[in-house]
């Protein structure tokens, strides 16, 4: 049977994919492919969780989260030559990656989208011992986006099952 890593930022976005916990996984289950969940917070250690996904043959790794929540498992997937393919379902409030890589916000479509198993390369940077697939940013741009408060309700996405 084949497997896949699940990690779920539980207060990503607002925090509506923990509901959709069960779905997700009776959808891979349905495929032929057992889940291994672990809840990212701020202090849990991916590293541990992810270490031995090559050794182990695992199909996928899977991010439920944001941005955020992506570039901490890609950091450590690159830091540790982790070879697995990862999969993002956009749990996040901006969801900028998920969006570049044509993603669905429904959570049901993403794993359809996962399973069809159509695996692209995407370009990886480093900066300052950092890795990064989606944005790095310097000076005048980062600090005003730093100092800019935005609304919830203006960055609120639509996702479900």
């Amino acid at each position: 049977m084949k497997k896949v890593k699940l990690i779920y930022n539980s207060v990503a976005g607002q925090s509506k994919f923990k509901y959709f916990l069960d779905t997700i996984i009776e959808k891979f289950m349905q495929n032929g492919i057992e889940v291994s969940v672990f809840r990212a917070g701020k202090k849990t250690n991916l590293y541990e969780y992810l270490k031995d996904a090559d050794e182990e043959g695992v199909y996928g790794i899977v991010v439920a989260g944001g941005d955020g929540t992506i570039n901490r498992v890609v950091n450590v997937m690159m830091k540790n030559n982790i070879k697995t393919p990862l999969g993002i379902i956009p749990a996040g409030t901006s969801n900028d990656f998920a969006r570049h890589i044509k993603m669905p916000y429904n959570f049901s479509d993403c794993i359809d989208k996962i399973l069809a198993s159509n695996i692209q390369p995407v370009d990886v940077g480093l900066a300052n011992d950092k890795y990064f697939i989606n944005v790095c940013s310097a000076g005048l741009f980062s600090n005003a986006l730093r100092c800019t408060s935005f609304k919830s309700d203006i960055a609120a996405t639509s996702s479900g099952v």
